[in-house]
């Protein structure tokens, strides 16, 4: 079994622009889940290591409070389709007060 789940989030031309991740941390002696995304901004380019650092990051740190407008409406579907999913894949874990 994997640490992550990843989700890429992708243009109407099918090129990856964000990318939502679902990862398991030890938490007060408990397996925790944390679920956090990235996204590129219009004038960016794709980048898949700095998408995956920003969205671990996020997951860890349990800041998610703000999706950005361009993709809100796709993140926002997928990171709440992402927790249900992560709590199915990580069996024996739960979410994060955080997410």
């Amino acid at each position: 079994m994997k640490n992550e789940l990843i989700h890429y989030i992708r243009n109407e031309n099918r090129e990856p622009v964000g990318m939502v991740l679902a990862a398991k941390f030890p938490f007060e002696g408990e397996t925790k889940i944390g679920v956090g995304w990235s996204a590129c901004s219009p004038k960016e380019r794709f980048n898949k290591d700095l998408a995956f650092t920003i969205a671990y990051g996020r997951a860890r740190k349990g800041t998610n409070a703000h999706f950005p407008e361009a993709h809100r409406k796709q993140l926002k579907a997928v990171y709440d389709n992402m927790k249900d999913r992560a709590t199915r894949y990580f069996k024996g874990a739960t979410l994060g007060v955080w997410c």
